[in-house]
Parts: structure tokens; C-alpha cells; sequence
């Protein structure tokens, strides 16, 4: 658990984490503020939760209970997926530029 914990304040440190501190600091002072309601706060939370991975960011949920590993896991699975997809390519223009010149 330790170590989750320093990974959270490492990436909040980096600005990789979507609901970070700062962030909930902020939503927090906007209720004292009178600006937003603790119902608006929490669904802006969620929203924020639910769009982090599109933004290739952590959620503190995520790093606390050790599923960063399978994140970043996840994100070299699809880099090498797109570089597979990416040399398919290449090599069908490359095939079809061989067939014009025949």
C-alpha cells in the first residue's frame, strides 16, 4: 500500500492523475464559495473520473487499488497493435506502388 501511495503522489507530482488533490482541493473550495452544490461537485467529480482514461490519465481509484500496472500493460499492448497496423499499411502501399510500375 506504501508503495501506491508514493506512486500517487509521484504522478499527481507529474500531473497525471485526473482527480488529483489540487483538483478536489478546487471543487471543494467552490462548495465553501457558494458556487457550485455538493450535488454538482460529485457529478462533476464522476465526470471527471469517467473521462480520465480517455485522456490517458490516472484516477486516484485507479493507482490506490494497484491497477496502474494493467494500465500501462494495456497502453503497450495498443502501442504495439497500432505499430503492427501501421506496418500492414506501409507495406500494402508499398505492394500496390510495386504492381503500377510493373
Amino acid at each position: 500500500m506504501n508503495q501506491n501511495i508514493q506512486n500517487l503522489k509521484d504522478l499527481e507530482n507529474q500531473g497525471k492523475v485526473a482527480d488529483s488533490l489540487d483538483i478536489r482541493l478546487s471543487l471543494m473550495k467552490s462548495i465553501d464559495e457558494g458556487v457550485m452544490t455538493l450535488e454538482e461537485v460529485q457529478k462533476e467529480l464522476r465526470k471527471i473520473q469517467k473521462e480520465a482514461h480517455e485522456n490517458v490519465l490516472y484516477t486516484r481509484n485507479d493507482i490506490l487499488s494497484g491497477k496502474i500496472v494493467d494500465f500501462q500493460r494495456a497502453k503497450e499492448k495498443k502501442v504495439i497493435k497500432m505499430k503492427k497496423n501501421l506496418d500492414k499499411s506501409l507495406n500494402k502501399k508499398k505492394s500496390k506502388r510495386s504492381i503500377k510500375k510493373v
